[in-house]
């Protein structure tokens, strides 16, 4: 029977290249009791139409780092209907990033929504354009294309840093947010969303880190200790979107394994419990955050998987996952 909501079934990182196959064994329907199918990875998948378990929003693709290539792609409006067609993926979820790149000094305000999208790629702004420029207009056009042509309705945006200049080191990798910057990195995220919706936008749901137990040289990245995020959440980022009038739902967690590893001195904090120590250190996260989120990612070199497991304490507090 239904336990809880789940806020989002699978994304799904977009190569142009690759493809997977599933072999259908008995397609079955929704009056049988099963449906076996077997997929390349695995022996076989048994689908019980008649026992219902928890309530999916949606399943969706995350276009970060591939949005600009997607942007300039030769057949782009045909992967663009394989993603999001009734006869492609039909997929109604599309994760993307809030860019630190917006704003680069304490007077900027603007998020280039007036920037041009819609140039053929004969044109000579892909010849010259900067990695930052086609980041955010190829996010903006994939949205675009997904949301009013496709209507997928639920745009999810993730935050990889702050701006640089918000951040302990003054850099986008690494580095954390220096505590005199929590508004002003609030009201970049509200500011965003507004932006968004002015273009015809609405933003589903947006997460003020992604990753914050990963701090990397390598690309974008923010370290955020649990009780740092508790508060930013409670005295900044839930007042600021609700003084703005954003029913944008707040997401929080998205650490990159589901579940705890315990091997010998190397102990690493899974999503579950990294979401639990930010409720712990505030309780009134609940009051504003709507999503507790993980990543189901496994790690190179270390032959053990993280199993998913079911986020209890967060389910307890009313929370999607």
């Amino acid at each position: 029977m239904k336990t809880k909501d789940l806020f989002v079934g699978l994304f799904v990182t977009l190569g142009l290249s690759a493809c997977t196959d599933v072999e259908i064994l008995d397609e079955g329907n929704k009056d049988g009791i099963e449906v076996q199918s077997r997929g390349l990875f695995s022996n076989e998948v048994n689908i019980n139409w008649n026992e219902e378990h928890q309530i999916i929003d949606g399943f969706g693709v995350a276009q970060a780092g591939w949005a600009a290539d997607l942007f300039m792609y030769p057949q782009r409006d045909t992967v663009a209907a394989l993603l999001f067609g009734e006869n492609g993926l039909n997929i109604n979820m599309l994760r993307g990033q809030v860019f630190p790149h917006y704003w680069d000094s304490e007077t900027d305000s603007t998020y280039h929504m007036e920037d041009n999208v819609d140039m053929p790629l004969s044109d000579p702004y892909f010849q010259t354009a900067t990695s930052d420029d086609l980041d955010r207009r190829g996010q903006l056009w994939v949205s675009k294309v997904a949301y009013k042509n496709y209507n997928v309705d639920k745009l999810f945006f993730s935050t990889w840093t702050p701006p640089a200049f918000m951040k302990t080191n003054g850099a986008r990798q690494q580095g954390s947010l220096k505590p005199e910057s929590y508004q002003a990195f609030a009201n970049y995220l509200a500011g965003f969303c507004k932006a968004y919706k002015q273009a015809g936008l609405d933003v589903y749901a947006m997460s003020p880190v992604n990753e914050p137990n990963f701090a990397t040289p390598d690309w974008n990245s923010c370290k955020w200790e649990e009780a740092d995020l508790a508060k930013f959440i409670v005295e900044n980022m839930g007042p600021t979107f609700q003084r703005e009038g954003l029913n944008t739902k707040i997401v929080f967690g998205e650490v990159a394994q589901w579940s705890t590893l315990v091997l010998g001195y190397l102990n690493l904090v899974s999503a579950k419990k990294y979401v639990e120590n930010v409720i712990k250190a505030d309780e009134r996260v609940v009051e504003y955050a709507n999503v507790a989120a993980g990543h189901g990612y496994d790690l190179p070199n270390i032959p053990y998987e993280f199993p998913i497991e079911p986020y209890d304490v967060a389910a307890s507090k009313g929370l999607d996952v």
